[in-house]
């Protein structure tokens, strides 16, 4: 089939389903019935506590955080101590736990909101995926009006966050059209190349040092499913200090027989504008394949595209939550492209992963079933 004609239709599917644009401050504003000039929002520690982030210049005193599981009489307090000039406040809840908190700051009671406190192994659970929030604003409240009525216990962001990661401004904004989603859900982010500044603003809204040891890459256990995130913007290829950690966390799962989801910004493969990033494929191909990764998922291309599965491996490119939609020229190893802004719902069981992809009207335009994908060399395994 000629590529015109695999574009025209792809083409008109886009103008038909992306909104109105109109200006990019106001809708958010005053409409989740948060006063706080930022957060709260919920970042996911790596040793099972959780801390919640707030600020505002109006602030004089630091934030109290009141949590309970089950009635709110039985609550906790937590005061909010200061970080990188943000007011962060941290509790430790039981794994699994649904935790209820709100924030008293100023004078001023916000909440009650609540999240889910990881899962204990063997229980099914969703979370979501989406990515490439840049600039069209509009677009990526849209999309996290939708995330925000889904039941998730975490989201998963493929980077792109910001157009200009040295602005701050643009870094406030991300959170105020997030906030719907992240007062109830971790957000997992990575790096992307529009993200990078000397200025250091992603390790210090996302907490990097008490999150994740100061590194943009880390690894996070729900449930029976570790996700590995990578960081595009540092080396990582075989012998580099972020290649080792991300065998043995690929090694660990493995030998844990848990699922296993690995995110980076720029994907393997490709049929969007940027393309398949090559080095990445040559680096990451032989590690998912060996320890028998279930997901591989990125953004960097502003299109959702399935990938046929690859030595049992799945490949999805979800990149369209704000950022401007490129054309898409599908390839041999394509499964499913799509133009137009969405999100990516998986359900995680016993027996495997679900996956759905969501437009703006809440259609699902894709899905697949992934089952485990068994290690070539499980643990206790003769070497061949």
């Amino acid at each position: 089939m000629p590529r015109f004609a695999v574009l025209v239709p792809l083409v008109l599917q886009l103008a038909a389903c992306t909104p109105h644009l109109a200006a990019p401050d106001a809708p958010w504003r005053d409409k989740t019935g948060v006063e706080l000039d930022l957060g709260p929002y919920i970042v996911a520690l790596d040793d099972g506590r959780f801390a919640v982030v707030v600020d505002d210049p109006a602030l004089k005193r630091p934030p109290r955080l009141f949590w309970w599981i089950g009635r709110d009489e039985d609550h906790r307090e937590v005061t909010a101590s200061r970080r990188d000039d943000l007011w962060v406040a941290v509790l430790d809840p039981p794994p699994g736990a649904r935790v209820h908190y709100r924030v008293r700051a100023g004078g001023r009671s916000v909440g009650p909101f609540a999240f889910k406190a990881g899962e204990r192994r063997g229980s099914s659970f969703r979370f979501a995926v989406y990515g490439d929030t840049r600039t069209r604003h509009i677009v990526n409240w849209e999309v996290v009006k939708g995330l925000s009525r889904e039941r998730i216990d975490f989201a998963v962001h493929t980077g792109d966050l910001v157009s200009f990661g040295v602005q701050e401004r643009e870094w406030r904004r991300f959170f105020a059209i997030q906030r719907p989603l992240m007062v109830k859900a971790p957000l997992f982010p990575m790096m992307g190349n529009h993200d990078v500044s000397k200025l250091g603003h992603f390790r210090r809204f996302f907490l990097a040092d008490l999150a994740s040891g100061g590194r943009r890459y880390y690894a996070r256990d729900w449930g029976n499913l570790r996700l590995v995130v990578m960081d595009d913007e540092e080396e990582f290829r075989e012998g580099s200090a972020q290649y080792r950690f991300i065998d043995a966390a690929l090694a660990e799962a493995a030998a844990r027989q848990m699922l296993i989801v690995l995110a980076m910004h720029e994907p393997p493969y490709s049929s969007g504008d940027h393309g398949s990033n090559l080095t990445m494929r040559r680096t990451i191909e032989p590690l998912v394949r060996r320890h028998g990764v279930e997901l591989v998922v990125s953004g960097h291309d502003h299109n959702y595209e399935r990938v046929k599965p690859v030595f049992g491996v799945t490949y999805v490119v979800t990149g369209s939550a704000g950022a401007p939609i490129h054309p898409v020229h599908p390839q041999s190893f394509t499964a499913k492209v799509r133009l137009e802004p969405h999100y990516v719902l998986v359900d995680v069981e016993k027996r495997g992963l679900t996956l759905r992809a969501i437009n703006l009207k809440g259609h699902t335009f894709d899905s697949c079933v992934i089952p485990p994908n068994p290690p070539l060399n499980p643990a206790g395994a003769a070497e061949p």
